[in-house]
């Protein structure tokens, strides 16, 4: 089955919420029950966040689940949104050579 949801959001910067690790225990848990061989979990460095939230404009990182064909694994894709919930796909870089 799939689903799609869309939410609007008045404020992409204060999206999400901590839960308590009991809680995430308990969630955790019920995602390897209903999944059993699924991917058990993502590891990044903070340098992927930090660069992300360094874009100019980010107020937020969106979470892609995706498929590695070369690897035949799971992956995740994560992408800057503005403010507004857009994606931001392109924006200028100072390099050594210059913009």
């Amino acid at each position: 089955m799939t689903h799609q949801k869309t939410t609007l959001l008045k404020d992409i910067s204060k999206v999400g919420e901590f839960v308590s690790s009991q809680k995430a225990r308990e969630m955790i848990g019920a995602w390897q029950r209903q999944e059993p061989d699924g991917v058990f979990s993502f590891l990044y460095g903070r340098h992927v966040f930090e660069s992300i939230l360094a874009v100019p404009h980010c107020e937020g990182i969106r979470v892609f689940n995706a498929f590695m064909e070369q690897e035949d694994r799971q992956a995740l894709v994560l992408v800057a949104v503005d403010a507004s919930g857009k994606h931001i796909l392109n924006y200028p870089v100072q390099t050594s050579e210059g913009m």
